[in-house]
């Protein structure tokens, strides 16, 4: 009979570590199998609260919703309401003509011009310290996106019908695992996922063609106390300030934030960030933008400057580029999971 060496130690070893890179390679996958799935229930969900969203937002028809249009009588102005916020949210004093004590007064929008827009927030407005510039203004500063809330949601239980998302039930995980957790015989509703309204009437003097654009939260607080300081970030060039601390740049989709001397952007891959640059169409009329757009990159210049790459085309700016990029106005609103842009919705 013939012989036959066996194999070696050097070839058993050889063996196993070829065997360990490949099962090393194939076990990674289902870490990043999970992570893709655990993106997909979430994208579902977001898309499922847009669906819901819009749909009530029709229904309870909030585009002429009272609280929405026509702020509440000011005790400066006389007890005189805001008689339409898409035409001015920030006006002059009617009896004196003279701006309000805060600074932010805004011209008025062109009737056939676009409006201004207004953030249909009521978690945020029931979130934020009552009566304050906070409450009404994005990121507290006034004349830059005024926050409102509704008419229609006056208890915490009709603000979590109309702005998250019920289609899900919490489990229990302790007394009897996999059955929903019920405080007494109601089902508790995992809350997880809320929104807001950012509407504009593509034409101010028409005011049953308003676009919507509906804004989706990630694990945003509810705890409706009034009590909370919102995290909202602004970063403005236009008179308010004096100083541009946002940059556009329409030709290679980027905005650069300059935060010397303020708190940096808590941003990251997959946020976004709102542009509410305010722009007059003809003298003595303003208006301002309402475009989101996602961050794909980022990059830290130094000197306190953040420069973001965004997913969307920038829009709203000329084509021809000023240097260094055009100063403008931009809002980061933490918690942001995803927005859907629903266009026009013609309201009677």
């Amino acid at each position: 009979m013939k012989r036959r060496s066996g194999m070696t130690l050097i070839e058993v070893l050889v063996a196993i570590f070829i065997m360990a890179v490949g099962l090393l390679a194939l076990l990674t996958l289902f870490p990043l199998g999970m992570l893709r799935m655990a993106q997909a229930i979430r994208d579902d969900r977001c898309s499922q609260a847009a669906i819901n969203a819009h749909a009530l937002s029709i229904m309870q028809n909030v585009r002429n919703d009272f609280q929405v249009v026509q702020a509440a009588p000011d005790p400066y102005n006389k007890n005189l309401a805001t008689p339409d916020l898409f035409v001015n949210p920030s006006k002059l004093h009617p009896v004196t003509g003279l701006p309000y004590p805060a600074a932010g007064t805004l011209p008025d929008a062109d009737p056939y011009g676009e409006s201004y827009p207004i953030l249909v927030d009521h978690i945020g407005y029931l979130n934020s310290p009552p009566l304050s510039v906070a409450q009404d203004w994005v990121g507290g500063v006034r004349g830059i996106l005024r926050r409102r809330p509704v008419n229609f949601a006056p208890t915490p239980l009709e603000v979590y019908k109309n702005f998250t998302l019920w289609d899900d039930m919490s489990f229990d995980s302790i007394n009897i695992p996999g059955t929903p957790e019920k405080v007494g015989a109601a089902v508790m509703r995992d809350t997880r996922y809320s929104w807001a309204y950012l509407l504009r009437r593509p034409q101010t003097s028409n005011k049953s063609i308003v676009d919507c654009t509906v804004i989706v939260f990630d694990q945003r607080s509810l705890s409706l106390s009034q009590s909370l300081q919102l995290e909202e970030y602004v970063y403005t060039g236009n008179t308010i300030s004096g100083t541009p601390y946002a940059f556009f740049n329409p030709s290679n989709s980027t905005i650069t934030l300059d935060s010397t001397g303020y708190v940096p952007p808590p941003i990251r891959p997959g946020d976004w960030i709102l542009d509410t640059t305010f722009y007059t169409t003809k003298p003595g009329t303003g208006s301002a933008n309402a475009f989101f757009y996602r961050v794909v990159a980022m990059d830290d210049l130094g000197t306190g400057q953040f420069r973001f790459e965004v997913q969307q085309p920038i829009r709203g700016w000329p084509a021809k580029m000023a240097p260094g990029g055009y100063a403008g106005t931009a809002i980061v609103i933490p918690g942001v999971a995803e927005v859907f842009e629903k266009g026009p919705a013609r309201v009677p």
